[in-house]
C-alpha cells in the first residue's frame, strides 16, 4: 500500500488503478485510484488531494482503494479511439464467440496517456530520481458497468513494463585448438537501451558500445543495461567463452546396460563407445540403489569404437528380492565416471509377473522399467502431470524375461512429479516418477 508522513509526502508506492471510460466515440472520464490504508485518508497529501472515495473489500474494510486528483485544475489524461478498423496485431484478436479476428471494429480499441506529473506521483519528482518507473507489472480488467465496484470481467494478465530482462548470448561457447574471432549479443535487445561490454581477462575488438561486441579471446565478458547515459545499469549479465589447445571430442561410456537371472547367477552385458579410451571397467552392486559395493575388475578389450562386454556374477545373491548393478568407468585420462543402473527382481525368475518399477527414481530424465514379462511386446504408454494433462505418450519393448527397458521418451521434461500409464497385456499400471536433475 502507498505510505505517507506526518507532512503528506509518499515514503512508500503501491498499487495504482486508472478506471477509463469510453462513450460511443471518445473518451469520457478516467479516475486515478491508489491503495492505501483507511487510516491515509486523515493525512494531506502533499501532491495530490483525495477524491472522497473509498472502497475495499467490503463495508469496513481496513484496506482499498483511494480515488486522487490533481492539485490544480485540468485534466491529467488523454484518450483516442479508432474510427475506423484497425489491425489487431500480429497475435491478432480473439472475440466473445472466440472467433479470431484479425482487426478490431470501429470503437473497439482505445488508447489512455496519464500525465503522472499533473497527477503528482511522478517518480522522478518524488524521489529525486528522474531514471525510476512509475509501475513494473500491468493488469487490465474489463467491468459490467462504470461503477468501481462491479463485476469484474475479462482481464489480460499482467505483464511487464520497463522491466527488460538481459540475455548475453554467442552461438559457440567452446572453441579447440584455435580461437577464432566471436561475436557476442545481446537476446532481444531493446533499441531505445544502453549497452556496453567489458572483461577482465578476454580481449574486445573494436567499440565495447551496443548490442553485440566481436571477441578474439576467451574469458568471461559483462554487459551492462542502461534506459539513459544518465541513469544508472538496471541490469548486468555475463558469458563466459571457453578455450582449449587439447581438445578431446570423442567420449567413453556405457550404452546398454542389461541384467538377467541365468539359473542362480546373474548376467550382465553393456556396450562401451569409443573403447580405446577405456583403461578398465569395475561391476558393482547394491541393495538399495545407494551404497554399492564392489564385484570384480575388467580389463578392456583390445577393439576400438563401440565394444561389447558380459558379465556373469556368480556370487550368491538369489536371496535378496532385488538386486542393483552398474559399472564403474575408469578412462585413460583417468577420469571416473559410472553406468546407469540395471536391476534384477530375484522374486521374478520364472513366471510370477509383479509390478514393474522405474528408476533410477528420482532421476534427471533418463529412465528404465524394471519388468518379468511372460513374452515378447512392444507395451504402450502415457505421461501425465499431477493436473492430469497428458504430456508424452510412446512404447517399450519388453522381452521373454527379466527387462531393464530404456523409455527414451521421457527426456526433456522439466523437474516434478509425473505419473506413467503402462498399459500391460494384464491391465494399465500407474507409475509415479520424479524428474530431478
Amino acid at each position: 500500500s502507498w505510505k505517507f508522513d506526518a507532512s503528506g509526502n509518499i515514503i512508500a508506492p503501491g498499487d495504482i488503478c486508472f478506471t477509463a471510460e469510453f462513450s460511443s466515440s471518445s473518451l469520457s472520464n478516467v479516475e486515478a485510484r491508489i491503495w492505501v490504508h483507511k487510516s491515509a485518508l486523515d493525512i494531506i497529501p502533499a501532491n495530490f488531494s483525495w477524491g472522497g472515495a473509498f472502497d475495499g473489500a467490503g463495508n469496513g474494510a481496513t484496506y482499498g482503494y483511494a480515488n486522487i486528483l490533481p492539485k490544480t485544475p485540468g485534466d491529467f489524461y488523454t484518450g483516442l479511439q479508432n474510427s475506423a478498423s484497425t489491425w489487431a496485431g500480429p497475435f491478432q484478436l480473439i472475440r466473445a464467440t472466440d472467433a479470431i479476428a484479425t482487426s478490431y471494429i470501429a470503437g473497439q480499441f482505445m488508447e489512455v496517456s496519464i500525465n503522472l506529473t499533473k497527477l503528482g506521483i511522478e517518480p522522478g519528482n518524488i524521489y529525486g530520481n528522474y531514471c525510476g518507473t512509475p509501475f513494473r507489472r500491468v493488469l487490465i480488467k474489463s467491468r459490467s458497468s462504470t461503477s468501481f465496484t462491479s463485476e469484474l470481467k475479462d482481464f489480460i494478465a499482467p505483464f511487464r513494463m520497463f522491466d527488460y530482462p538481459l540475455e548475453a548470448y554467442s552461438f559457440i561457447h567452446y572453441f579447440c585448438e584455435t580461437m577464432p574471432e566471436t561475436v557476442l549479443n545481446v537476446s532481444n535487445p531493446n533499441p531505445n537501451y544502453n549497452y556496453r561490454w567489458w572483461t577482465n581477462e578476454g580481449n574486445i575488438l573494436g567499440s565495447n558500445l551496443g548490442d553485440s561486441i566481436t571477441v578474439n579471446a576467451p574469458g568471461t565478458y559483462f554487459v551492462q543495461q542502461q534506459r539513459h547515459l544518465q541513469c544508472l545499469p538496471d541490469e548486468t549479465d555475463s558469458i563466459t567463452i571457453f578455450f582449449d589447445t587439447n581438445c578431446m571430442v570423442l567420449n567413453l561410456e556405457i550404452r546398454d546396460l542389461e541384467a538377467r537371472n541365468l539359473g542362480n547367477k546373474h548376467m550382465l552385458k553393456w556396450t562401451a563407445s569409443n573403447n580405446q579410451l577405456a583403461s578398465g571397467f569395475a561391476v558393482e552392486f547394491s541393495l538399495d540403489g545407494t551404497h554399492f559395493t564392489h564385484v570384480a575388475d575388467i580389463d578392456p578389450r583390445p577393439e576400438g569404437g563401440a565394444t561389447h562386454y558380459n558379465f556373469e556374477n556368480s556370487f550368491t545373491l538369489s536371496n535378496i528380492p532385488t538386486v542393483y548393478y552398474r559399472i564403474k568407468i575408469l578412462s585413460s585420462a583417468r577420469a571416473v565416471s559410472y553406468s546407469n543402473l540395471a536391476i534384477i527382481r530375484n522374486d521374478e525368475k520364472e513366471t510370477e509377473s509383479a509390478a514393474p518399477v522405474i528408476y533410477p527414481n528420482p532421476g534427471p530424465g533418463e529412465f528404465r522399467i524394471a519388468y518379468y514379462n511372460n513374452g515378447e511386446a512392444y507395451t504402450k504408454f502415457e505421461v501425465f502431470d499431477t493436473y492430469g494433462r497428458k504430456l508424452r505418450k510412446g512404447s517399450v519393448r519388453f522381452q521373454r524375461g527379466m527387462n531393464n527397458s530404456e523409455v527414451q521418451q521421457l527426456s526433456g521434461l522439466a523437474d516434478g512429479a509425473y505419473i506413467m500409464v503402462l498399459y500391460l497385456e494384464s491391465g494399465a499400471v500407474s507409475l509415479r516418477f520424479i524428474v530431478s536433475k
